[in-house]
Parts: C-alpha cells; structure tokens; sequence
C-alpha cells in the first residue's frame, strides 16, 4: 500500500460458479481504518487451464493518510484487512457471505530526512538583507518514486522559541533528482542594513513545515511533517540618532567698576 495512491486488494475464492458472478455482491461490512471513504467493489469469474474456477474479488479506494503519519521506527503494525462480502441473491435461503481477515503491507515511502538548514544572507531590492536559510532533504524514494517534475507545496510553515514566532515565508523549492535531494529556500519577510545583523551570536527556531510531495503512482501527493533548527543572527536595533554634544559659549568676563 502506498500513500496517495490507489490501493485494490484482491481475494480469490475458488469453487463458486459463474452464475454468482452475476448475482451482484456488496459489502456488509467494510474495512475500518483502511480506506478513505468507502471502497469500490468488483468481481468477475475465472478459470484457469488447470481446471480451477470461481470468484475473483477486489476492493479499491484511496488510502488513509493516517496509517502512512506515524514515525517509521515506532514498530506499530498496520491494521488489518477485515470484511465481509455478501451476495445480494439468496443461496439455499440465506446470503452468501465471505469472511476476509489479512494483514496489510504498507509503505513508508518516500522517506525524508532532513540533512541540514545552512544559513546565509540575501540582498533585497531595498539594500538590505534578509536572512535566508536553504533546508536540504535527503529523499528515499526506491519505493515510490517522486514526479521530479511537478512542484512541491509547502503548509503551515513557522519559526519559533517558545512564545516567539519569527515571520518567514518560502522562497523556492528545487528537485536535484541525480542527488535525490529536495531543497527548500526559507527567507525571514524582514530585512536589516549589513551593519545591523550580528551573526557572530545566533538564536536557535525550530522550523516546522508540511510538505507535499507528488509521485508517480499517486493521485494526490504525500505529506510529510518537516521539524528541523534555523539558526538566527541577533539584530542591533537602531535607536534615534544621538545629539552631538553641546558646546558651551563663551562669554568674556566682565569688570567690575569702580576706581
């Protein structure tokens, strides 16, 4: 199973006759968990030249983004696959009704890590600077290959240290398919004179951010929560500018009278 993409699983139950087949089936009760929405269900008879014959059965829909958002190493199994599928017609009287209980395989691809968030400065149209970040994620993506030509989106991205939230926005976003690595610009909306910025004393954010991958396979893309540390350079506030200091006049002495 992978994320975004549509998911069929197929049960074979051999023996039933092609009459079945178009009696219609439904589901009576449906996988939970599994699926968004409810899942389409098919089937169609088969015989193979073994003489072997009966019922193929599918489900379809796309995935839960849920089972695909917990941490890879948390050793959580998927759910299972359980349900039931009823036949619409009577059989000797009663419904004729097929039990399915089977462990799912899910995929955790494309796994993202992030590699590193450099640091540098960049020069706006007002002669200042602002400052820029580019975050670097390495991407495993063996198993679902991203769509290196479609753009990323990026969702509910902020900066902050506790209570303090530092106002950025996303630059650009780059694929480097050769390096399988995914690079994302970040800039503060801010900028400062050169000679306001200190970076000899950093600050550190954390940076969270969901980013949407598309891929191949899928008919949405993959969202994957991004947690990582920028490292900000201290800003002097200017303050109004200082009055030079004042001279006192001189005045000559003056004599007294008298004689």
């Amino acid at each position: 199973m992978l994320e975004g993409a549509v998911y069929q699983h197929q049960v074979r139950v051999a023996g039933l006759p092609a009459a079945l087949a178009r009696a219609g089936w439904r589901l009576s009760t449906s996988p939970e968990g599994v699926y968004t929405g409810d899942p389409q269900i098919l089937n169609q008879f088969f015989q193979e030249d073994s003489g072997l014959f009966g019922m193929e059965f599918s489900l379809s829909g796309l995935p839960n983004p849920s089972l695909f958002q917990a941490p890879v190493n948390t050793g959580m199994a998927p759910p299972a696959m359980v349900y039931t599928i009823e036949s619409q017609n009577d059989v000797g009287g009663v419904p004729l009704r097929i039990q399915v209980n089977e462990q799912l395989t899910v995929s955790k691809h494309p796994l993202v890590t992030v590699k590193r968030a450099s640091f540098d400065l960049g020069l706006r149209d007002n002669r200042q600077f602002a400052c820029t970040w580019t975050v670097e994620m390495v991407i495993d993506d063996s198993n679902h290959p991203l769509a290196y030509e479609k753009a990323v989106y990026v969702d509910k991205m902020k900066a902050h240290q506790g209570g303090e939230e530092l106002p950025i926005e996303l630059v650009e976003t780059r694929f480097d398919a050769n390096r399988s690595t995914l690079y994302l610009m970040v800039a503060t909306r801010n900028s400062w004179p050169l000679d306001q910025i200190n970076d000899q004393q950093m600050r550190s954010y954390d940076l969270q951010m969901d980013v949407y991958l598309p891929t191949q396979r899928g008919e949405t893309p993959v969202v994957r929560q991004i947690n990582t540390v920028i490292a900000m350079p201290s800003i002097y506030r200017q303050g109004p500018a200082a009055m030079p200091p004042s001279i006192p006049l001189y005045t000559p002495p003056v004599n007294g009278g008298g004689g």
